[in-house]
């Protein structure tokens, strides 16, 4: 993520501002329940496939996470 992002993050994180976004209820609900849906699908069949390790698995379910600007926190390391 570059800089400008992290510090426009922080600041709404913050509420140093305030931001108003003018979406209907139904479209913004769309957005989420799809954005839902993919994700939950991509992590179905990185579960289904008995080629990765459950290390791997993680590690790529991480990266769904990650993909969609969601941390994980730091309960999983690059040692295996």
């Amino acid at each position: 993520m570059n800089f400008a992002k992290e510090m426009l993050i922080r600041i709404l994180e913050n509420e140093q501002i305030k931001v108003k976004i003018s979406i209907s209820k139904k479209d913004y609900a769309k957005m989420f329940a799809d954005g839902c849906y993919v994700a939950l699908s991509q992590i179905r069949e990185i579960i289904k496939d008995d080629k990765l390790s459950d290390y791997q698995c993680i590690e790529r379910i991480i990266g769904i996470f990650e993909r969609l600007g969601t941390d994980c926190g730091s309960r999983h390391s690059e040692v295996k």
